[in-house]
C-alpha cells in the first residue's frame, strides 16, 4: 500500500470560531462519479450548536465545496443539535423514476433545550435524549425534503454510527448504537439494527447485532459495510471492557448473505478503538481504524483471508497526530471518564470507499486543541 495523495474538505482553521470542530465522518462515492463528504460543524466538539454539513467534491476528491443549507435544528418546539449525518445511495433498480439519483441521509439529533448541559450526564453516563431522522435529496444534496423521524423506543440513548445500507435482496438496513437515557444508572449497551422493505418508510423492530448480557465486554461505534460479491455484512467495533476501564482489540463479524443472522464478535488482533471495514472486489478486507495509544495515528491495514489474519507488517500509517499521548489512551477509564475524553481527542472517525481506478479514498477528522479540521488522503491498494 501506499500513500498517493492527501488534503482536506474542510480547513477549520480558515472557519469562523463557531464552526472551528468538525467531526462524526461521513463519506458516499455516488454513481455519477460525484463524491461527497460529511461532518458535524460546531464550535466544540459534541458542541450544542452542531449542525451537518455536506461537501461534494467532482474531481475525485481533489477539491470540496459544502453544498447544503443548515437543517432545522428545532424540532417540535425543542432546540436542539445534528451530532452526525451519514449518507446512503440507494439502488434505483427496483425504485422507478421517482428515485433517479436519490440520496439519503441519516441524521441524528440532540435536545440541547439546557445548552449548559454535556452530551453525557458526569453522574449516571447516561446520555441527553436522542432522535433518528432520515431525509433525501434528488437535486445532488442542494435540498432536503422534511425530516422523518424514526422511533428507535424500546432502545434509549440510542445513536446512530453508520449510514444506511443495501441488503443484497434489496432490504434497507440501519444500525445503531443504544445505551441509557440521562438520569438512568443502568443500561444495556447493544448493538442493533433494524430493516426496511419499502425504502425507508417504515422500519422492523430492533434485531441485536452484538451485545454482552453480563455486560462485561461493550461493543461500541459499529461500522459495517455489504460485502459486493457475497452479499454478507461485515462489522468492527471499538471493543472496551467496563470491569478494567480498558480497550480491547478490535472486534468484527461477518452475517450471513441475509445480513439477518449476527454471530458474537471476535478479536482481530488489531489494537485500536473505531474501525471501517471495506470488501474490495478481489475478496480482500481493508480496515481504517484510530490507533489512539502511542504513536497516535490513523492506520490502514489488509486481511487477504476475511478478517481472520492481518498484514501488520504492510500496515500504512495515513496521519499521525503531533500531540503525544491522548487523554485516557493508557487505559483504567470508566464511563463519565471516558466521555470526558472523547471530547478532547484530536483525530478519529474512520471513513473509505472504493474509487473506480481501484484506490480507496479515506476521510476523517484531525486537527488540535483549537481546530479539528475534515481530512482526506487517497491509498493505492
Amino acid at each position: 500500500m501506499q500513500l498517493l495523495d492527501e488534503g482536506l474538505i474542510y480547513d477549520a482553521g480558515a472557519a469562523p470560531l463557531q464552526h472551528r470542530r468538525a467531526a462524526f465522518t461521513g463519506l458516499l462515492q455516488a454513481t455519477d462519479g460525484a463524491l461527497y463528504a460529511s461532518a458535524c460543524i460546531a464550535s466544540e466538539k459534541n458542541g450544542p450548536n452542531g449542525n451537518i454539513v455536506i461537501f461534494r467534491s467532482d474531481d475525485r476528491g481533489s477539491t470540496w465545496s459544502p453544498i447544503n443549507a443548515p437543517f432545522p435544528t428545532t424540532q417540535d418546539g425543542i432546540p436542539g443539535s445534528f451530532g452526525s449525518g451519514y449518507l446512503f445511495q440507494p439502488s434505483q433498480a427496483d425504485a422507478g423514476a421517482d428515485a433517479d439519483d436519490e440520496l439519503v441521509l441519516s441524521l441524528i439529533w440532540c435536545d440541547r433545550s439546557n445548552p449548559d448541559l454535556p452530551l453525557a450526564n458526569p453522574d449516571t453516563g447516561g446520555l441527553l435524549p436522542f432522535r433518528y431522522y432520515v431525509t433525501r435529496s434528488h437535486d445532488r444534496g442542494a435540498t432536503w425534503s422534511e425530516l422523518q423521524r424514526v422511533d428507535l423506543l424500546p432502545n434509549k440513548g440510542a445513536s446512530g454510527t453508520n449510514e444506511i445500507v443495501q441488503l443484497k435482496s434489496g432490504r434497507w438496513m440501519m444500525s445503531y448504537e443504544a445505551w441509557r437515557d440521562w438520569d438512568e444508572t443502568e443500561g444495556i449497551q447493544q448493538a442493533v439494527v433494524r430493516y426496511s422493505d419499502d425504502r425507508g418508510d417504515t422500519w422492523s423492530d430492533p434485531v441485536i447485532m452484538a451485545s454482552d448480557p453480563a455486560q462485561e465486554t461493550y461493543y461500541w461505534d459499529n461500522r459495517l459495510a455489504v460485502d459486493p460479491k457475497t452479499g454478507r455484512v461485515v462489522t468492527m467495533y471499538w471493543t472496551h471492557r467496563p470491569t478494567s476501564g480498558k480497550d480491547v482489540d478490535i472486534h468484527m463479524q461477518w452475517s450471513d448473505d441475509t445480513g439477518m443472522h449476527w454471530p458474537t464478535p471476535t478479536p482481530t488482533g488489531i489494537a485500536g478503538q473505531i474501525a471501517m471495514p471495506l470488501p474490495l472486489p478481489d475478496g480482500r478486507l481493508l480496515c481504517f481504524y484510530v490507533h489512539r495509544h502511542d504513536p497516535p495515528s490513523m492506520r490502514v491495514v489488509i486481511s487477504r483471508d476475511g478478517g481472520r489474519t492481518w498484514r501488520m507488517d504492510d500496515e500504512l500509517i495515513v496521519y499521525s497526530s503531533g500531540a503525544g499521548d491522548e487523554a485516557g489512551a493508557a487505559g483504567g477509564r470508566f464511563d463519565t471518564e471516558y466521555w470526558e475524553d472523547m471530547n478532547r481527542w484530536t483525530f478519529g472517525h474512520p471513513r473509505a470507499v472504493l474509487l473506480p481506478d481501484g484506490s480507496v479514498l479515506l476521510a476523517f477528522y484531525a486537527g488540535d486543541a483549537n481546530r479539528l479540521d475534515l481530512r482526506w488522503a487517497r491509498v493505492g491498494i
